[in-house]
């Protein structure tokens, strides 16, 4: 008796998880087929461009599939804000990126930080890679308060803020700078992409093509890998400030838009949004104007 029923709960189990990857398959075709013009989905779009990529240096095994020293196909780099006193975390994570990925690809890595990085953290970040690797100090006024912030508000806000992250000042800062320096940092000026990593992170699975490459080929601007609903007391005036910018703009909006996966039918912000975390962007788009 006890057998049948965990054999029935098992049965249940899989059956609402195979119901769940057909309504997500489902999901990205509906959504694809309202958005896309080209006349081929996303979701196809997206396989056969991966499919495509293999061709072009992915599946790498075996010896190095670019040299540490020598030219990449994509000129490109991992970049972390990350702070001394993180050093285990980095080293974590860049030796399971080594081990799941940059082994084959010898992308340099580039780091920066608020404060000089000490020896200590140096030599324990370049002796689990042979890629290249840069550290460097995040430039005046990219760090910290604008001038024109009252910073009595600021900290008032913090005091009474109830939401994650709302009491930290230097979680604010590195927003501040994720969101409009850190492509302006001297070490990225000769890079085309750049890929976000982070401290403390796993990369568990094996990464058998080149995502710069993929990205390059393809024509990708943009990508990331997790998008959950935003947690509105953090964004209370940003979608008033979105709709006055396009009401006065109305230029700039292009007629190919996302607009419909931020914006109900009645107007409301939909709360929609994807963290930047591991994000990996072809940087003329952020160079842009």
């Amino acid at each position: 008796m006890l057998a049948s029923r965990r054999f029935l709960a098992l049965a249940k189990f899989l059956a609402i998880i195979g119901a769940f990857v057909l309504f997500l398959h489902v999901g990205v075709e509906m959504y694809a087929s309202r958005h896309n013009t080209t006349g081929q989905s996303i979701y196809d779009k997206w396989t056969n461009a991966l499919s495509r990529e293999k061709a072009y240096g992915g599946g790498a095994t075996g010896e190095n599939q670019y040299a540490p020293e020598g030219t990449k196909p994509v000129k490109a780099a991992l970049v972390a804000l990350v702070r001394n006193q993180e050093l285990y975390g980095m080293r974590k994570t860049i030796r399971e990126l080594e081990d799941r990925w940059n082994h084959k690809y010898n992308y340099p890595y580039i780091l920066l930080n608020d404060k000089p990085f000490s020896e200590k953290f140096k030599q324990g970040i370049q002796d689990l890679t042979k890629a290249k690797v840069e550290f460097g100090v995040l430039e005046p006024g990219t760090w910290g308060y604008p001038e024109w912030v009252d910073q009595i508000k600021a900290k008032e806000e913090r005091d009474n803020a109830n939401y994650i992250k709302g009491h930290s000042e230097s979680y604010r800062f590195m927003c501040r700078f994720q969101s409009g320096f850190v492509y302006k940092h001297p070490l990225l000026k000769d890079l085309d992409y750049y890929w976000r990593i982070e401290p403390d992170v796993h990369y568990f699975c094996d990464i058998d093509y080149d995502p710069f490459l993929f990205m390059k080929t393809n024509g990708f601007k943009y990508g990331w890998n997790i998008a959950p609903t935003e947690y509105e007391p953090t964004v209370r005036t940003l979608w008033n400030t979105t709709e006055d910018f396009m009401r006065k703009n109305p230029a700039l909006i292009p007629q190919h838009n996302m607009l419909d996966w931020v914006r109900r039918s009645d107007g409301t912000y939909t709360k929609c949004h994807f963290w930047s975390n591991f994000e990996i962007v072809d940087l003329s788009f952020y160079r842009s104007k």
